[in-house]
């Protein structure tokens, strides 16, 4: 008899949900924490897709960063979002955010060499954020770890806003290259990893965007992500769902009940991102 009122609450569940997501972007250049400010008009790219999850429709990651000064496009109009990052591209954006962090400035000279990069790499190297012979060629691709070691020097306000270790990053351990950063970056909601799984990747490259997603939350920290944790025996075992896709006001709505066998949960959690797919982009931050 309740099937209907249950069903209107889930309803409302994911309506207040993805309206907070949707103002806590709106707000983001008004961050008092945060000494960055929109100082760079955008236009927007030929090949960025602006109802796409990165989009100004959507999360706005590539328009906030181009406002704010730590990306740019390119000569042609593009912007290269789902292209991978390279480690001189990382270098300059960890350069920009850490200048404006901390009120210095980035100087551009003749000695500075032949590359585009040589100003941001020697403000790094100047202020520790990477050392002058760690990468053997800067026009690599970023692998997602290294770009999670160089972020986590680009600022000091980590302020943790998720409690959890290790054993929640299925794919990083405390013996994992650059696993303190990593672990910080997650804690710092400003990692989420994988949707579905929670896992990192920490060898695969990175895209434009993605990198794009992390930076914004480095130099904004009202768009840091909160993750709901909840006690392993409430995740889906057979999928390793996340507690977002198992949270207990869903459980309770549905009338699952917290005891409910692997496969069931398994079910509900297909079922519970069914139901959510046309929202899900404003529901759920973009896991990078």
């Amino acid at each position: 008899t309740d099937a209907v009122p249950s069903a209107a609450l889930a309803v409302c569940l994911v309506a207040s949900r993805a309206c907070f997501a949707y103002w806590r972007l709106i707000f983001a250049f008004a961050d008092t924490d945060s000494k960055f400010s929109a100082s760079t008009d955008y236009y927007g790219f030929l090949d960025a897709d602006e109802s796409a999850w990165y989009g100004s429709q959507q999360q706005g990651v590539i328009k906030s960063v181009v406002q704010l000064g730590i990306m740019n496009g390119y000569t042609d109009g593009t912007f290269h979002p789902i292209g991978n990052i390279t480690l001189s591209e990382a270098i300059k954006m960890a350069a920009v955010v850490h200048a404006t962090c901390n009120n210095q400035t980035i100087s551009f000279s003749a000695s500075d060499g032949g590359k585009w990069y040589d100003a941001y790499l020697n403000y790094c190297v100047k202020n520790r954020i990477v050392s002058s012979d760690e990468y053997s060629s800067l026009d690599a691709y970023a692998t997602r770890a290294q770009i999670a070691h160089i972020f986590a020097k680009a600022t000091s306000d980590f302020a943790v806003v998720n409690d959890i270790d290790y054993d929640y990053i299925p794919d990083v351990s405390e013996r994992s290259e650059y696993a303190d950063e990593i672990l910080a970056l997650y804690r710092a909601g400003i990692l989420t990893g994988d949707e579905r799984t929670r896992a990192f990747r920490p060898s695969d490259t990175i895209t434009r965007a993605e990198a794009a997603a992390i930076i914004s939350r480095v130099a904004l920290p009202t768009t840091r992500i909160k993750i709901f944790k909840m006690g392993n025996e409430k995740f889906c075992t057979l999928c390793r769902g996340t507690a977002m896709e198992h949270d207990l006001e869903k459980l309770a709505v549905t009338a699952l009940p917290i005891s409910a066998s692997p496969i069931m949960r398994h079910d509900f959690c297909i079922e519970s991102w069914k139901h959510c797919e046309q929202v899900k982009s404003e529901l759920f931050a973009f896991m990078v």
